[in-house]
């Protein structure tokens, strides 16, 4: 909040709008791969447009607050995404094993969550030089496993069939 020059008010609104994009995303992601039939190419578009996303909350300080809503809101809709991954499997895999697919689904939300957190606090204290005062450079360096599993995102949906 203080690097970004954010009041309290203002960074609760912000990231309020994270999950606005999420909740207006995941009907709309699903929506759209339906009627163009394909689960390939939101994939992907979300992927690179997520990629663009954080490539500007890098920049964050240095680009209006108005330019951060919508990148926090791109963030948001990029991730509704991960309700695709239910559609995707269920087209890929028979339909007597799509409960325990979908559960290994939910885990790997899950897992991946748990274990963020901790590889980004661990990223932040290899690249602070005064330990537990972080910079702004050390919260941008911390973000670099979302910009690579981005990417790897996107790689990986290019090999998906058409839908």
């Amino acid at each position: 909040m203080k690097i970004y020059h954010w009041t309290n008010a203002e960074a609760g609104g912000f990231y309020s709008v994270f999950w606005i994009g999420l909740g207006l995303g995941s009907p709309f992601v699903g929506w759209f791969s339906d009627r163009i039939r394909s689960r390939k190419i939101p994939f992907i578009f979300c992927f690179l447009l997520g990629t663009l996303s954080v490539l500007l909350y890098w920049a964050g300080p240095i680009i209006p607050k108005s330019l951060m809503v919508l990148v926090l809101f791109l963030l948001g809709f990029v991730a509704s995404t991960q309700s695709l991954t239910f559609a995707a499997a269920k087209d890929i895999v028979p339909q007597e094993h799509f409960v325990a697919i979908s559960g290994l689904i939910n885990l790997a939300a899950v897992l991946t969550g748990i274990a963020m957190q901790p590889l980004m606090g661990k990223l932040m204290d290899l690249h602070t030089k005064t330990p537990g005062n972080y910079s702004l450079g050390d919260y941008q360096f911390s973000l670099w496993p979302i910009f690579i599993f981005l990417m790897l995102g996107a790689g990986i949906s290019v090999l998906l069939r058409k839908s």
